[in-house]
């Protein structure tokens, strides 16, 4: 890929990624990263945002498509 990423098949599987993930049909892919520069800070009036997931096995599941998924 001329842009440093790869390339992803096995379709079931990436949208299990996603769904654990939390992203939907309604998520927006973006081409430009997040500035890595910019210091982040809590919003202290923001209603509190949780969102968990099993870390090693979705990355497991990256893993098993990097090495088996084309």
């Amino acid at each position: 890929m001329d842009k440093g990423g790869f390339k992803l098949s096995q379709p079931l599987l990436k949208k299990q990624i996603l769904r654990t993930l939390g992203f939907n049909e309604r998520t927006k892919p973006k081409d430009t990263p997040a500035v890595s520069s910019k210091i982040l800070h809590n919003d202290v009036n923001s209603p509190q945002f949780e969102t968990k997931w099993d870390s090693r096995g979705v990355l497991g599941q990256f893993i098993f498509l990097k090495n088996h998924g084309v």
